[in-house]
């Protein structure tokens, strides 16, 4: 192409990004900071990636002194909405471990209600120990398995694990 002075051609760019499943998790996250990576996981297809706060990106297009203070301004935020929290934090597996715990409980069917109370005591000693696991939520004890997902019981989920 350098020869002929021609351009590679340039190629398709197709989404896996399921809008339905997009919007859902903006409603879900309801202008908490956060974020939601929802994957297709046999094929690793990206279904929905969503971080909040976000921004407008038509606000840093184009030239000129709004461009400048609009850029100025996400950056400074103390919210950073230019953080993609989605593709550039990293966070703890537990609380993402808790969904694969839920989904293997009701899938082995050791839970069929997931709103029904759960026989989990409190406090919850770890078998074959004397560890006694923490909650930072309350209202653990006896939880349904949505109230513990919810608020992320720990006890509950070692519990059911168990």
């Amino acid at each position: 192409n350098e020869f002929t002075r021609g351009r590679q051609p340039g190629g398709d760019v197709v989404t896996t990004v399921k809008e339905s499943m997009q919007r859902a998790a903006y409603a879900g996250l309801s202008g908490r900071r956060g974020a939601v990576a929802a994957l297709e996981p046999s094929t690793g297809k990206i279904l929905a990636l969503v971080s909040t706060p976000s921004y407008d990106p038509e606000r840093l297009s184009g030239t000129g002194s709004a461009v400048t203070e609009a850029w100025t301004r996400l950056n400074a935020a103390k919210s950073l909405p230019m953080l993609n929290r989605a593709i550039r934090q990293t966070y703890p597996p537990g609380s993402t471990f808790k969904i694969v715990t839920a989904a293997a409980a009701l899938d082995s069917r050791v839970v069929t209600d997931a709103d029904a109370p759960t026989d989990t005591p409190s406090p919850y000693i770890l078998p074959n120990t004397r560890t006694v696991l923490p909650n930072e939520a309350r209202g653990c004890e006896k939880a349904s398995l949505a109230d513990a997902i919810r608020v992320s019981c720990n006890t509950v989920m070692a519990h059911l694990g168990v």
